[in-house]
């Protein structure tokens, strides 16, 4: 996988870098490869690398990336949507609401 930075905003206000990167690679790699490289690339811990989107047209080997590099995990869980639960998960799975 090659990675090439063709973009780098600084957003200070939410303590965290904007990163466009063209990503070419002989077969479609997955979030988790992305972050790898983005990380690897940027010489950052990769706990802080958040993958916004990926944009991959059919049969081409190059994709386009907008991820976010976060300054600490602190920063990133202020910001940083959560995932809901999904319907019909067991309720042991899922916080108690407290009265």
């Amino acid at each position: 996988m090659d990675i090439k930075i063709t973009q780098k905003n600084e957003q200070p206000l939410l303590a965290r870098t904007e990163i466009i990167a063209q990503v070419s690679s002989e077969k479609t790699p997955s979030n988790d490869d992305f972050k790898k490289e983005i990380a690897r690339s940027l010489k950052v811990d990769e706990n802080l690398v958040a993958i916004r989107h990926i944009y991959q047209k059919f049969g081409a080997k190059e994709s386009k990336t907008i991820s976010y590099v976060y300054k600490d995990a602190d920063a990133m869980k202020r910001i940083e949507i959560k995932p809901k639960a999904k319907k019909g998960a067991s309720p042991e799975a899922a916080p108690e609401a407290k009265e």
